[in-house]
């Protein structure tokens, strides 16, 4: 691979990691099915452009694979497994494995955004991938209370599948988004006191960041747009 086209790549690595998060998003819409194998190999692709995005020097290049590796074992283990149930000591896993990557990745790509010395399309890709990041990792924490308590979340009829049981990657993915942008359609409610405590932490957070965060992105993008034209 030249040089050159490496360093192109490198600095559309944000963008990159946008289309695979979007891709993991549209798929099982596209799909019609939440709850395909194909989930697995889509999340693949989002580690693949997360651990790119995220990897700086060797040593966390290695951590990011490590992680990467761990994760996408053990989202293929919880594709496949017979059903969510809250006794599952491999789901809990999965998931708090996940959480921590994607908590890796949010704060390599932020810190990388925030020290951008000139904001471009590329700069603004990241920012938005991190916000869409959040709602991941939350759906990750949404799915660790349920299995601690299966009160904690009241689901409408349609959601649950015959046995009574739910699908995670959708159900709280979904709840985790609906969240995080406030919409607040009412379908899944939180009903126990952590459950609650998390969803108006994420609802927070969604809103502080696309009030501050973005939005200076944004301005400074103009800014130094303006600033170029002038020279």
């Amino acid at each position: 691979m030249p040089a050159e086209w490496r360093m192109r790549v490198r600095q559309r690595r944000f963008t990159l990691l946008l289309l695979a998060l979007l891709i993991m998003i549209l798929g099982p819409a596209l799909r019609g099915d939440p709850d395909s194998g194909a989930s697995g190999l889509l999340w693949g692709v989002v580690l693949v452009a997360a651990v790119y995005a995220g990897a700086g020097t060797g040593r966390v290049t290695l951590i990011f694979v490590g992680f990467a590796v761990i994760v996408f074992g053990g989202r293929l283990g919880t594709l496949f497994a017979p059903a969510f149930t809250y006794e599952n000591q491999f789901d809990a896993g999965a998931y708090i494995v996940t959480a921590i990557f994607l908590g890796m990745t949010i704060y390599a790509v932020f810190s990388t955004v925030l020290r951008a010395p000139h904001v471009n399309g590329d700069t603004i890709m990241g920012a938005v991938c991190v916000y869409l990041l959040i709602g991941f990792m939350w759906s990750n924490f949404y799915a660790l209370i349920y299995m601690a308590d299966p009160g904690s979340f009241s689901f409408p009829a349609h959601t649950l599948m015959g046995d009574g049981s739910i699908i995670p990657e959708f159900t709280f993915g979904y709840y985790s988004f609906v969240t995080l942008t406030t919409l607040g359609y009412g379908d899944v409610l939180p009903i126990s006191f952590r459950a609650r405590t998390l969803s108006w932490m994420e609802a927070v957070v969604g809103v502080t960041y696309m009030a501050t965060v973005i939005a200076l992105l944004v301005s400074r993008m103009i800014l130094d747009q303006q600033q170029g034209r002038e020279l």
